[in-house]
This record gives structure tokens, C-alpha cells and sequence, in this order.
């Protein structure tokens, strides 16, 4: 989990890992300090059971992954970023999938709206997109990640993209759950508020990069079903039961 100004939201995050009913046996937190007292890691959470940190200066999110990822002893490995959220089930269906997989992704939610409570869940009248895929909305193989080299520092947008484009073009087992494994939350001080991915260089390297890589070897794999998007719906997770 790279942390960087999320204060307000990575108690929310992290309550959401351990409510899972698969019990989680590390978080690493890649801690890169906050610009305010207010946007630092909270001092509160710092003993929670299972946390492990590593403080590292501001760095691009694929630097960051790869320090969590050296230090990680499971075989299993997901990621979160410290302003998001799992739906509850996320990893008792995706353990249970990544038996015969190497990959198993999800859909996405969007939502902006401030969530307080227990429930960890957005509104169910807020209107969502449903976009397949992001990091966070898979769970992995170490030993397939190990094999895709992991991420590509020179990012500092789109790394998560380039990774999955690689696992796309490898021979993976791939599985794309047809259920919600991410709340992805926007908001004003994330890194990619005001982003725009028409005009991101690193997203048109990772692509092309990708293409080249398909035009050189006569790859035409597919990408079974891991770049999907479904229209805007009001319910919370209407996937969840369905593959």
C-alpha cells in the first residue's frame, strides 16, 4: 500500500483489508509521509496487528510496489491504495478462483462521496461506472508477478496498466470475476485528480510499448475479458453472485 497525503482515508482502507473473512497476514505500507501533520499517517494506527512499514522518499507508485513487493512473504499478493476501499467477500472470492489462476481481476466502482461507519460501503443511490481493469480489483500469483519482471519505475502514471497489458501477453491463467473487488475513490488530492488519460504520455508509452512487444513475437492473445465497462448503475455491487 503506497502512502502519500491519505491520512483522512487509510484508517477506512485498512479496517476494509481486515474485515475480509480470509484473513490477511501483512500489510506493507510504503510510507512516503504527508505535506501537512493532518495528511501523515496516522500515529493511532501505527501498532495495528499485521502492519509492516518501509519508509521510502517520494517516489513514482511502481517504485513504491516494488518495495512492498521485495518484502512481502506471501504467495499470494494484492494491492490497495490508501484512499480505497475492498467490498467485502473481495478475497474469499478471489482466493477461492486463484487456486487454478494466476490472475484473478474484478470490476471497479467509482465513488466520491464521503463514507462513514462500519458499513464501507458507498451509497447504494450514488450512480457508478463498472470498468474492468484496475490494480487494486485483482488478486496474484507472487510467482506470476515475479515472472512479469513487476513494475516498470519509470511510470508515474499507468504502471498498473502496463502491468496487466504484460500479464495479457503472457501465457497466465487468467480470470475476470464478473463481480465488484474495488471501491475506487475520487477525490481532490488524489494523485490522479484532473487526470486526463487521453493526454497521458505514459499511458500511450505502456500501450504502445505493448503492441510492439504483440508485433515482434506474433502475439495475438486476448485479454479475456479484463478491459470491460458497463454503464452507470445505482446498485452498490450488482455483480456480486455471478461469474
Amino acid at each position: 500500500m503506497p502512502f502519500w497525503n491519505a491520512g483522512q482515508y487509510v484508517d477506512a482502507a485498512l479496517r476494509s483489508v481486515f474485515r475480509q473473512s480470509v484473513p490477511v497476514k501483512e500489510v506493507i505500507i510504503v510510507d512516503q509521509g504527508g505535506s501537512t501533520p493532518e495528511s501523515a499517517f496516522p500515529d493511532h494506527l501505527r501498532d495495528l496487528n499485521g502492519l509492516r512499514f518501509i519508509a521510502s522518499p517520494q517516489t513514482t507508485p511502481g517504485k513504491a510496489r516494488n518495495l512492498a513487493l521485495a518484502a512481502a512473504t506471501g504467495d499470494a499478493i494484492a494491492f490497495l491504495d490508501a484512499d480505497d476501499l475492498w467490498p467485502l467477500g473481495k478475497l474469499e472470492r478471489q482466493v477461492s478462483a486463484l487456486q487454478d489462476h494466476d490472475l484473478v481481476g474484478g470490476f471497479t466502482r467509482w465513488f466520491t462521496e464521503t463514507i462513514s461507519g462500519d458499513a464501507l460501503e458507498p451509497s447504494p443511490t450514488a450512480s457508478v461506472c463498472l470498468l474492468m481493469p484496475l490494480l487494486g480489483a485483482c488478486l496474484y500469483r507472487r510467482e506470476f508477478l515475479e515472472k512479469l519482471g513487476h513494475f516498470d519505475a519509470e511510470f508515474v502514471f499507468s504502471e498498473d496498466v502496463d502491468l496487466l497489458l504484460r500479464a495479457c501477453e503472457s501465457q497466465g491463467r487468467i480470470l475476470a470475476l464478473r463481480t465488484v473487488e474495488l471501491y475506487y475513490r475520487k477525490h481532490s488530492q488524489s494523485m490522479t485528480h484532473g487526470y486526463d488519460l487521453a493526454r497521458d504520455p505514459h499511458y500511450a508509452r505502456a500501450v504502445q510499448q505493448s503492441l510492439e512487444r504483440r508485433s515482434a513475437t506474433g502475439n495475438h492473445r486476448g485479454v479475456h475479458g479484463l478491459a470491460s465497462y458497463m454503464e452507470p448503475t445505482s446498485q452498490p455491487n450488482p455483480l456480486v453472485g455471478t461469474a
